[in-house]
């Protein structure tokens, strides 16, 4: 599904080649929910995962959404996307925000922090 691709500073040494692909961003999706939707024994299923559910070992048994729905599982692929605790500052006031008027998710950087992950912030958008 790319359009173009190249390797980049092919007139040095293989050391510091690199692929640059332009894809057309779209079409990749759409194929590779195909490819998923068509994995044997791979159910996929989309929200806004607040919680990650464990037994009394610590093993995965599933996760909780935003709207408190709990999916069973014994394996989970969690995508933290960008809004995590996500700020938004106007002026000098501090807003719990995402993008374009979405939300910031709340509940998994908490979850992620007890099972010993270390998160972050990273500022971008307009140098103060």
């Amino acid at each position: 599904t790319y359009l173009q691709r190249r390797v980049l500073n092919r007139s040095r040494g293989p050391a510091v080649w690199a692929l640059r692909a332009q894809t057309d961003k779209r079409m990749y999706s759409d194929v590779m929910r195909t490819i998923l939707e068509r994995t044997d024994n791979l159910f996929l299923r989309e929200g806004m995962v607040t919680d990650i559910v464990t037994d009394e070992n610590e093993t995965l048994t599933g996760v909780t959404t935003h709207y408190g729905v709990t999916f069973r599982c014994a394996a989970a692929v969690v995508t933290t996307g960008t809004f995590g605790n996500g700020i938004v500052w106007v002026g000098r006031k501090q807003v719990s925000a995402g993008r374009a008027g979405e939300s910031a998710v709340s509940g998994l950087t908490e979850c992620l922090q007890r099972y010993g992950f270390e998160t972050g912030r990273l500022k971008t958008g307009t140098p103060s």
